[in-house]
């Protein structure tokens, strides 16, 4: 399996462009933390790992709950991949568990640590199941690191954060990490391997003006905003071991895995015999110099080293309330293009299947619209083609965006159907999207309405000038010669049912058929 320190997991990107090179020298010095803890869970030994940093045994250790029920386990199994330090031990926990770290005010990586194994306490490793909070920040909600590394086809992960840590006492404060079982998982339990935590600079605050990458819009990083790191690239360069980084111990991965396409591009690096300096205002602890030391052409340009991060929920109320998610979704890093992306991905990191749904929906607009998924040559608020067919419709014009030459082919009834379903696929919150087998049925119930409507002759057309329908209501023969009622609803109906010949077909199955199978028996007594 390949090494999940590959690529960092993943609510909102937010994209760091760190500096380019300047032809000088300084070397650059290493950031001195206020506090280095790492802590090694269930272990009853302080033990050193693979880049010669010294983990200390959290059995016996002052950061635990007083009192409250846990344990700590050894992994039955290690596969060659896992590093013994820190994962090979785990604490695990039945009930809520709060581990407490008296720190210095400011922001902090928070870096956790996860082997999903088995344990000698022979837990079932599909019921890790669990949330993990610091204080009003939700950082991992209905977590499974089973799935998770099964999705990716790794053994173990890690999830690093920035948290800002307030100050309660001259200076100093208090940084909580609660775990919790999944109350909606039968015999659910949380566990740990390992809990780092390093202060660092706050070298990512925004004055509101950061760009949010695919959506165009700004956000405000500040001390009430909490990250996730997604990717840290040394583009064109070798991986670096947090050892080797600036006193902030950042792991950089290499970035051959992220490059898609034909041309892959080449690594170019600088002339050895030149150094690097900083501008002014910028300390050089902000990357290793190793970072600035080499770069990837891509045809005439060259791609900068970056350091992506994702915004969580920065309300109080939010982050306590946000709506219930079950363990079917998968946390995971996307090599998707924006433009296809689910909206709810920024917010989660989350994929479910009604992911997939939102990405059909947008090719769905693509075929209807004959344009891209995203075309920043257009004004704003057109960029993005989902948004823009959502804003269409919502003002009733959305016939006025399709492509011409679908304009004299599509009847009015077809065109509402799929436009439709369209809408329905790129709702913001994935419950208000239909699932894969009901846009099936309905794409299957538009063909047949534009096969019906060919046969009538009878198209009907749609008026583009105006935004208007040339209603045409269509009749056909259903099953049994009686005639059905083909009309459909609005397109901007909220509703996702139809009625055939007063008969309702209703979103769920059927006597155990797919809704596919249902329409074909009602529509077309041959099937499909």
């Amino acid at each position: 399996m390949r090494n999940p320190n590959r690529c960092h997991l993943l609510d909102f990107f937010t994209c760091f462009l760190l500096l380019s090179c300047a032809i000088h020298s300084i070397l650059a010095a290493n950031y001195a933390p206020a506090d280095e803890i790492l802590l090694n869970c269930g272990s009853s030994d302080d033990l050193t790992d693979d880049d010669g940093r010294k983990w200390i045994a959290d059995i016996g250790s002052k950061f635990g709950e007083p009192g409250a029920s846990s344990v700590s386990a050894d992994a039955t199994i290690q596969k060659p991949s896992v590093p013994t330090v820190p994962y090979m031990n785990a604490r695990i926990f039945r009930s809520e568990f709060t581990y407490s770290f008296p720190v210095a005010a400011g922001r902090k990586f928070v870096r956790l640590y996860f082997y999903p194994a088995v344990y000698a306490n022979n837990l079932d490793v599909s019921k890790g199941v669990f949330s993990v909070v610091s204080g009003p920040y939700t950082l991992l909600k209905n977590f499974s690191a089973y799935e998770t590394t099964n999705n990716l086809n790794f053994d173990y992960i890690s999830k690093e954060y920035s948290i800002n840590v307030y100050s309660i006492n001259n200076g100093s404060g208090t940084l909580n990490l609660t775990f919790t079982p999944a109350p909606g998982t039968p015999d659910s339990y949380a566990f740990i391997n390992g809990i780092e935590i390093v202060s660092h600079p706050d070298i990512y605050a925004s004055d509101g003006n950061t760009m949010m990458v695919g959506l165009g819009t700004t956000f405000d990083i500040n001390d009430a905003t909490v990250l996730e790191n997604v990717y840290r690239l040394n583009v064109g360069g070798q991986a670096i071991s947090p050892s080797g980084d600036t006193g902030l111990f950042r792991r950089w991965t290499d970035d051959p895995p992220y490059i898609f396409g034909a041309s892959v591009g080449i690594p170019v690096a600088t002339d050895p015999n030149i150094t690097i300096s900083y501008p002014s205002g910028i300390p050089d602890y902000i990357a290793p110099v190793d970072v600035y030391k080499t770069a990837r052409s891509m045809g005439p340009t060259y791609e900068l080293n970056l350091n992506k991060w994702v915004a969580k929920v920065s309300d109080f109320g939010l982050s306590k309330t946000g709506p219930a998610l079950d363990h079917t979704h998968v946390s995971t890093v996307v090599k998707g293009s924006f433009g296809y992306l689910d909206p709810e991905y920024f917010r989660r990191q989350q994929l479910t299947d009604k992911s997939d749904v939102y990405s059909f929906g947008v090719v769905l607009f693509e075929i209807l619209c004959a344009r891209p998924a995203l075309n920043p040559a257009l004004p704003k608020e057109q960029v993005s083609l989902a948004e823009w067919a959502q804003h269409c419709h919502n003002k009733g014009i959305l016939d006025q965006i399709i492509d011409p030459f679908v304009k004299g082919k599509i009847s009015p009834e077809c065109f509402k159907k799929v436009a439709e379903t369209a809408v329905k696929c790129v709702a913001d919150q994935g419950i208000d999207r239909p699932s894969m087998g009901d846009v099936l049925w309905n794409l299957e119930f538009a063909l047949q309405l534009q096969e019906s409507a060919e046969e009538s002759g009878s198209k009907g057309t749609l008026d583009l000038e105006t935004g208007g329908y040339d209603e045409v209501p269509l009749k056909g023969k259903a099953d049994g010669g009686g005639e059905y009622d083909g009309n459909v609803t609005d397109s901007r109906s909220t509703g996702m049912s139809m009625s055939i010949g007063g008969r309702s077909l209703a979103s769920e199955d059927s006597d155990g058929l797919t809704p596919s199978a249902v329409f074909s028996q009602i529509m077309n007594p041959k099937g499909r």
